[in-house]
């Protein structure tokens, strides 16, 4: 529909590319978004941070799935109370690094959601947006199964083997970008980087599908995949990351089983 003859947006117009770059500048945009260039060069390696529950090998791990699996959603994952001395959310708390939060991270839980955008990370991991039918949204991370990433003494080691397949045949074949560009350090489709559409403005080459050989780390929406996920219950910290529960940092992680719907 036209604008009509009061429309304040038909008044200003739109920007002169030039201009849309300088205001980028000036709201302090990262500078490879104005104009980015050069590719993720670093390889994945194992993280850091409570990095032994991720994986299943931490001396708690026994406590793991005493109860059975346990049927819940999304929606009640992101209510579940973060202990106080684990607050606040955005903060590594010490105790927490090699001690599991019982029953939450004792349980392996189970829950139907939609896959709406996946990552891969640069510690490994598939990074699973799950969202539920209300719209509530919380991660699912799927390890490295490669012996340097999770020790095959992990009792989550075959599980997990088998859960990363899934994803890797259902998701990363089927939806990891065909072209990308790097955003810090990460790669992004095109059309997430307004400065490919830019005249005068360079822009990498395509880089290769990111779950081939040699990838790099990249994340991308994708069509909302229905799947029914098992696994661990994790408090992670948050820092932004895609899809977190920004109210208690819950994930499933590691999962152990993905099945489409």
């Amino acid at each position: 529909m036209a604008n009509g003859p009061n429309s304040f947006l038909a008044k200003i117009g739109d920007a002169e590319d030039s201009t849309e770059i300088n205001v980028k500048k000036r709201a302090k945009l990262p500078g490879e978004l104005v104009k980015p260039a050069g590719a993720p060069s670093k390889p994945l390696k194992p993280g850091v941070e409570r990095w032994t529950i991720k994986t299943g090998t931490d001396a708690g791990v026994s406590k793991v799935g005493k109860d059975g699996v346990v049927d819940t959603t999304v929606d009640e994952m992101v209510k579940i109370p973060r202990p106080k001395d684990f607050m606040p959310v955005t903060s590594e708390v010490k105790k927490y690094e090699t001690l599991r939060v019982a029953p939450s991270e004792t349980t392996v839980w189970r829950l139907e959601a939609d896959v709406i955008a996946i990552k891969l990370e640069a510690d490994g991991d598939f990074h699973l947006v799950l969202q539920s039918d209300s719209g509530e949204q919380m991660i699912g991370e799927i390890p490295d199964p490669d012996p340097k990433f999770v020790k095959p003494s992990s009792p989550f080691f075959a599980d997990i083997q088998e859960a990363r397949n899934a994803a890797d045949v259902n998701l990363i074949q089927k939806h990891a970008p065909k072209a990308t560009e790097p955003v810090n350090r990460m790669l992004v489709p095109p059309g997430a980087v307004m400065a490919h559409r830019l005249k005068g403005v360079g822009h990498a080459k395509p880089h290769a599908p990111a779950h081939k050989p040699g990838r790099m780390p990249f994340k991308t929406k994708i069509p909302p995949t229905k799947v029914r996920v098992t696994g661990v219950g994790f408090f992670d910290k948050v820092h932004g990351q895609l899809g977190v529960s920004s109210s208690n940092g819950i994930e499933l992680h590691p999962v152990l089983r993905i099945e489409f719907l």
